[in-house]
């Protein structure tokens, strides 16, 4: 029993770990990827006035539709105009910076489906003349402490790039006290190869390794109690397929209303707790990179996972793993 349920966690676990950098680029800022820190953004739709941009913003950046979570307009007041320095200050590509005329400040309130309790956000409204008709963008900035994060922060948080070539441990304690560790945690890279060590407490159980050519896995080398088992994928799984898994898996209480900002990242928005799926969880922020999850499921297991040396990760897959390969190739 013991070894089918390590053999079941190790590959959950492992499935995570790639999971987390899949479809990603390296951290050198290459096209596609930004792992900056989120700073704002500008909508990509245009609207017809002021107000309609504003209740854009509620419904492209509050909104969750998903868990039901609606961000009704009630009002809009401006508080101030935007110096052409302050605008300058803006991320606006230069791209969408064509026809920008001016940017104005200011304040919406809005309510959550029924409830008549007002919240009350910052939000930006840049006008721009394209064509020669005047139109509007919203611009979002960076969430408050004890605010939400806004759909544009939560997907730059969330932008996996951020996380190629970098270490990552996770630790598991079940409700029974039964302990699950990564020993040495996990390690990937762009494009070539990712390793696993695994055990319970300090004690290594089993080794993983994986060999991944053109963003898809070829073959997989998993060693447990001396044991080693060869897996060839022939290329069908991908980096994007295994990100859409792990996206899926989580999708449900990943979402941002579930979260509020905290000095040091965010924590479960009690206002809402995910239905009571957690009875905390704690994500830890540096410089706009997650570098840990903490958290403890309804039922008492706690889970954390550690991010680490971002950029620094080296791999190379040991001799007697590439022979079990080529083993596994001679056979088959």
């Amino acid at each position: 029993m013991k070894k089918t349920v390590a053999i079941i966690l190790i590959m959950l676990m492992a499935m995570t770990c790639v999971l987390v950098f899949a479809g990603c680029n390296n951290d050198d800022g290459e096209e596609g990827y930004n792992s900056a820190p989120f700073v704002g953004a500008i909508s990509q739709t245009t609207y017809d006035s002021v107000e309609n941009a504003v209740k854009g913003f509620l419904q492209e950046e509050i909104t969750v539709e998903s868990i039901r979570y609606m961000a009704n307009y009630v009002s809009y007041a401006k508080t101030s105009d935007l110096t052409q320095e302050e605008i300058g200050e803006l991320a606006i590509s230069d791209k969408l910076k064509v026809g920008l005329l001016s940017a104005e400040k200011g304040q919406v309130e809005y309510v959550i489906n029924t409830s008549t309790y007002i919240y009350e956000r910052t939000v930006y409204v840049v006008s721009f003349n394209i064509n020669g008709d005047n139109v509007y963008r919203f611009y979002t900035p960076v969430e408050e402490i004890g605010q939400t994060p806004s759909a544009s922060s939560w997907a730059s948080l969330f932008d996996w790039g951020k996380y190629f070539n970098c270490t990552v441990e996770e630790y598991n304690k079940y409700g029974e006290g039964y302990e699950w560790n990564k020993v040495g945690g996990c390690k990937i890279t762009q494009s070539a190869v990712w390793s696993c060590i695994y055990g319970y407490g300090d004690i290594i159980e089993g080794y993983g390794y994986s060999i991944i050519e053109d963003g898809k896995f070829t073959y997989s080398a998993n060693m447990y109690e001396g044991q080693w088992e060869v897996y060839d994928s022939n290329g069908s799984l991908s980096l994007e397929d295994e990100v859409k898994i792990f996206l899926y898996k989580y999708e449900y209480f990943m979402v941002p209303m579930y979260f509020v900002k905290t000095e040091n990242g965010y924590k479960l928005n009690t206002a809402i707790d995910a239905e009571g799926y957690f009875n905390d969880f704690t994500i830890v922020v540096d410089n706009g990179r997650i570098t840990q999850f903490i958290y403890t499921y309804f039922d008492g297991t706690m889970s954390r996972t550690t991010f680490s040396d971002f950029g620094t990760t080296k791999v190379d897959v040991p001799k007697v793993a590439m022979d079990a390969i080529k083993a596994y190739q001679a056979q088959n």
